[in-house]
């Protein structure tokens, strides 16, 4: 799973033994070479004319000729130089807004471009299945049919149009797909249909009538609540 990751890095052999903090080890096949870097203040990067991906059209990548990105601490102040158009964009992790944001910047730059997107991490239910009742694989597919989307979004950010539910390990071009997801926790059935089939799950597993279970749970940046 972590050699899948858009983060891990594939080095040379005859680098392995090179602090990575050196500038020798940091051998890169990306769109974009570092051409500047000032600590806390900015990074300049121009393009790579060696990059080695192209469109589906057969054109050159990347289209653009450098970035220029500017740190900043004050999340308020970023808003605002984007509001302003000092900035085209803000950071992929930083660029996540909450309600207030949002409404903030569809009010004062209506023709900023939004979407969803999936993100890189999020939050995970785990399920100790070494003890009963969750032991039993009927209990924890019950559960999963009875996930209700709409009710997790609101509950883990107070909005239904927060959060992604078909978040899984593996996503994007090296994942499941938002079907194959669906379509795995039973997610494509109509919510009676999930209903039944987890009421005899749970009959068939001895627990017809239910059972209480403890969950213990952490606060979550709201920048990282993925549901």
């Amino acid at each position: 799973m972590k050699l899948a990751s858009a983060y891990a890095v594939i080095e040379p052999k005859h680098l392995a033994d090179i602090d990575w903090k050196s500038p020798d080890f940091m051998v890169g096949t990306g769109p974009f070479m570092l051409e500047s870097f000032k600590s806390g203040v900015e990074v300049k990067m121009v393009k790579n004319p060696d990059y080695f991906k192209k469109d589906k059209e057969g054109n050159q990548l990347p289209f653009l000729d450098g970035i220029e990105m500017t740190v900043m601490m004050d999340r308020s102040a970023e808003m605002d130089a984007f509001i302003t158009k000092k900035f085209d964009t803000t950071s992929t992790f930083a660029g996540i807004v909450n309600q207030e944001q949002l409404e903030r910047v569809q009010a004062q730059a209506p023709d900023t471009v939004m979407g969803d997107r999936y993100p890189a991490q999020g939050g995970t239910l785990w399920l100790n299945s070494d003890y009963e009742p969750l032991k039993d694989i009927r209990v924890r597919k019950a559960m999963a049919l009875l996930i209700d989307q709409k009710q997790l979004r609101i509950a883990g950010s107070g909005d239904e149009a927060w959060g992604r539910t078909d978040f899984a390990f593996f996503y994007g071009d090296y994942g499941l797909s938002r079907t194959e997801i669906y379509q795995e926790m039973g997610w494509n059935k109509s919510w009676d249909e999930r209903v039944a089939e987890a009421q005899n799950l749970m009959a068939e597993a001895g627990y017809a009538d239910g059972f209480k279970l403890e969950l213990l749970t952490s606060t979550m940046p709201e920048g990282q609540r993925t549901m």
